[in-house]
């Protein structure tokens, strides 16, 4: 399955990002995707990155991030309510574009 972001990039979910009855991905992933708060630009190992972030809830906020592999966008890495240093690494060394 994939998601199609803000800036109409298609993102491929693995199966590895499904919810955890194995039935499908969580609306928060989506959500958090498709209308993210805060989009942050940075290049690892490489390879264009985009983080994602997003408050779904009061108290349950999601940090999505997805990589460019050839001309490809993939799902690498969901976190869900991340630690403050994360987003302040994150701010620190990439470029926020939303």
């Amino acid at each position: 399955m994939s998601v199609t972001d803000i800036f109409d990039n298609s993102i491929y979910l693995p199966a590895s990002f499904m919810n955890e009855q194995g039935k499908g991905f969580d609306e928060e992933i989506i959500a958090t995707v498709s209308k993210p708060a805060l989009v942050v630009e940075w290049i690892e190992d490489g390879h264009r990155q985009l983080t994602y972030f997003r408050s779904v809830d009061w108290h349950e906020t999601f940090l999505f991030t997805a990589r460019l592999l050839g001309n490809k966008w993939e799902a690498f890495s969901c976190t869900k309510n991340p630690p403050s240093y994360l987003l302040a690494d994150l701010l620190k060394d990439g470029k926020q574009i939303i």
